[in-house]
């Protein structure tokens, strides 16, 4: 029961952080803030974009917008259902995702200059 309650105000949390977003980007419509305050995209710039082209089955232009988009239900399985994870496989989970956003983020970077 305890597990249950600590999973439910996880996923509370995620989505009340997803609804600020939300209200802050309609009040607020700037896009991300990091390109604008420092002109250059961050690692989850497009991410967005990319989920609301999955919400109208446009795979392709999700993917145009952010190649990694796919990764945030696992990321959010891994931060909701961790404690059936062993710590070395979190680990790892969390290394590669990691690594996955450097290099996409590394390769936009060099592709936008």
């Amino acid at each position: 029961m305890e597990r249950m309650m600590k999973r439910l105000r996880i996923l509370g949390m995620m989505i009340l952080c997803a609804l600020v977003y939300i209200v802050i980007q309609s009040l607020w419509p700037i896009g991300c803030p990091i390109k604008y305050l420092w002109h250059i995209p961050c690692p989850g710039c497009g991410m967005t974009r990319a989920w609301r082209s999955v919400m109208h089955g446009d795979l392709k232009t999700a993917f145009y917008f952010h190649p990694l988009f796919f990764t945030v239900p696992f990321m959010a399985g891994m931060l909701i259902w961790e404690d059936l994870f062993t710590i070395r496989l979190k680990k790892r989970f969390w290394g590669v995702i990691l690594v996955l956003y450097l290099a996409t983020y590394g390769m936009r970077l060099i592709n936008c200059f």
